[in-house]
């Protein structure tokens, strides 16, 4: 891998005390471990092990037995990892069970699971499936329970807020963790579901006998035991934003997200990244920034 310009972790920690969470896909082994030592928790999404989904096709990234083996890297390397399943892509109760179970198994055999996204899927746009029906309500609550059921008790269980209008049942279906609601940004990937607001959610969360708390990037369990699952170059920052138990000392409202965009490009086996530049988003405006 190479990367034409770098910024140091100090910048990123240091002057923007950001500890960042990578999303981004179905990495290799030697992609997770270049990532480890700069993001605390990583993530991907299995969506679904069913290998015949239309909004699937033509993209290799998603292929089931790619994705599984990434969810088994970042277990052998120690990688505290969120993953999940897409409900209302085309899949069936069958297959939700079963993409379920392979990240039930993955984390008794490594323990780096540390939450499981169940999304709901809601047709787009100017998208390929904008014509789909969403998903129905009555199936993406049973999808939770499942998820409750089959996944080991301490694998944390996550829903989106903003993509439910009653998300209070969320909760009663089984679910611990709201996910990255923010009060000043949009939800970049659902821009048209805004947050609900964050009195509104503690609301919800305190009426159904929970607490509503932030937290880091990676779940308490896994900064309790930094030796095991926090690169040493992070540990002072990781440790630095928690409290005894683990949680986020302070809750930081940041109105912006800056993103660092490169240009990827694959021959062979080689794999290229060129950096293009920062890229900071604003109260819903974007520009590149040095």
């Amino acid at each position: 891998m190479r990367v034409s310009k770098k910024y140091t972790v100090g910048d990123a920690y240091g002057g923007l005390r950001l500890l960042p969470h990578s999303n981004a896909g179905a990495l290799h082994a030697d992609e997770l471990t270049a990532l480890r030592r700069v993001a605390p928790s990583q993530g991907m999404m299995l969506e679904s092990l069913r290998p015949d989904l239309d909004c699937h096709r033509g993209a290799p990234d998603k292929e089931p037995g790619r994705r599984l083996e990434t969810l088994e890297a970042a277990g052998r390397l120690a990688i505290p990892f969120t993953t999940g399943i897409l409900v209302g892509i085309g899949e069936d109760r069958d297959d939700r069970i079963a993409a379920l179970e392979a990240i039930a198994s993955s984390h008794r055999h490594h323990g780096h699971v540390q939450e499981v996204i169940v999304q709901n899927f809601l047709p787009k746009a100017g998208t390929a499936m904008h014509s789909t029906s969403p998903c129905p309500n009555d199936v993406y609550l049973e999808a939770i329970a499942l998820a409750r059921l089959i996944l080991p008790p301490e694998v944390h269980l996550q829903a989106p807020p903003n993509l439910s209008d009653a998300f209070g049942t969320l909760l009663d279906a089984g679910i611990d963790d709201w996910g990255g609601v923010s009060p000043v940004t949009a939800d970049h990937v659902n821009p048209e579901r805004p947050w609900p607001d964050l009195d509104r959610l503690r609301e919800v969360t305190e009426g159904r006998g929970h607490t509503l708390a932030p937290r880091l990037t990676v779940y308490p369990e896994y900064v309790r035991d930094p030796d095991r699952w926090i690169h040493e170059d992070l540990r002072f920052h990781v440790m630095d934003r928690s409290d005894a138990e683990g949680t986020e000392t302070t809750f930081c409202i940041l109105d912006f997200w800056l993103f660092a965009i490169y240009k990827f490009e694959r021959v062979g086996e080689e794999r290229t990244w060129t950096f293009i530049g920062l890229f900071e988003t604003s109260t819903g405006v974007g520009h590149l920034a040095e």
